[in-house]
């Protein structure tokens, strides 16, 4: 499956989901929405969201699944790519980033390797 990939797609959140910890919906930089995609032409696709001035880790990151666009709202699904190295939904804030990230999910568990690759 191929997922769509938009290159500098990165905005500031401007309003947290509420809940923070379990909102599915947030509101970027005003006029940012237009940096991402929309969903209902591309499919859903993966986001990055971490503190700002932190880089992102999986002790500080969350990867969600952008499957809406309104304007400057997303909305999203929380821990997409949850694993045992990440702590789960993590309290999104204010002043968040949020990116539109190469991540795992978009590559298929590579099944043949070539002799250079090993």
């Amino acid at each position: 499956m191929s997922q769509y990939v938009q290159n500098l797609a990165i905005s500031t959140v401007a309003s947290p989901p509420v809940p923070a910890v379990s909102g599915t919906a947030l509101s970027i930089n005003a006029g940012e929405g237009l940096r991402f995609a929309d969903p209902a032409v591309v499919g859903p696709y993966p986001a990055t969201i971490w503190p700002n001035g932190v880089a992102p880790s999986p002790a500080s990151a969350e990867i969600v699944l952008i499957t809406a666009k309104s304007g400057d709202t997303l909305t999203i699904t929380r821990n997409y790519e949850s694993n045992p190295a990440t702590p789960g939904p993590r309290a999104i804030a204010q002043t968040d980033l949020i990116a539109a990230t190469i991540t795992a999910s978009m590559h298929p568990p590579a099944r043949h390797r070539t002799a250079a690759c090993r």
